[in-house]
C-alpha cells in the first residue's frame, strides 16, 4: 500500500470556537486515534486536499510536531454548502491489530455484454476490506472478461 506523508502542528486548544478560528487561518483541524491518547492537530488545507481528493488508498505518515506515527484516514466531513474539508479524522495503525477500509474496485477487460452493444454498470466503486496494515491492497482487480 502507498505511504504519504503529512505533517502537522498540535492544536492547543479544541472547541467550535478554535476550530473555526483553524480554518480562518488556512488550516484544518484534524484528530488522530486509536493509540494510546487522541491527539488534534492542524495540517495545510493544501496538503490535505491532495490527500482526501484522489481515488487511493494511503497509509499516512503523520508527524506532528515531531511525534511520528502510522495512520490512515478514518472519516472526513465537509462543509454543507460549499463542500470544502471541514474537519478529518485519523485512525492510528498498530502493527498486530487489523483495520478496516474501503479500498478501490477497478475492473479490466471488456465483458460479452458490452461487446454486444451493452453498457456497463458498476454499482460499487469501493470495497470494504479488513486486515492487518503491513497485508492491505492498494486496490482490488477484477477481470470481467468470459
Amino acid at each position: 500500500m502507498k505511504e504519504v506523508s503529512l505533517s502537522g502542528s498540535l492544536r492547543a486548544n479544541v472547541g467550535t470556537k478554535d476550530a473555526t478560528a483553524v480554518r480562518n487561518s488556512g488550516r484544518i483541524p484534524c484528530i488522530v486515534y486509536g493509540g494510546a491518547a487522541q491527539t488534534a492537530f492542524t495540517v495545510a488545507i493544501l496538503d490535505m486536499e491532495r490527500l482526501v481528493f484522489t481515488p487511493h488508498v494511503s497509509i499516512v505518515n503523520l508527524d506532528i510536531d515531531g511525534k511520528k506515527s502510522k495512520a490512515i484516514i478514518q472519516s472526513v466531513q465537509f462543509h454543507p454548502v460549499t463542500d470544502k474539508i471541514h474537519h478529518v479524522d485519523f485512525l492510528e495503525l498498530n502493527d498486530n491489530k487489523k483495520v478496516k477500509i474501503e479500498v478501490p474496485l477497478v475492473l479490466t477487460g471488456r465483458s460479452e455484454g458490452v461487446m454486444a452493444g451493452g453498457k456497463l454498470q458498476q454499482v460499487f466503486r469501493k470495497l470494504r476490506v479488513q486486515a492487518l496494515p503491513k497485508d492491505l491492497p492498494d486496490q482490488i482487480t477484477i477481470d470481467i472478461t468470459l
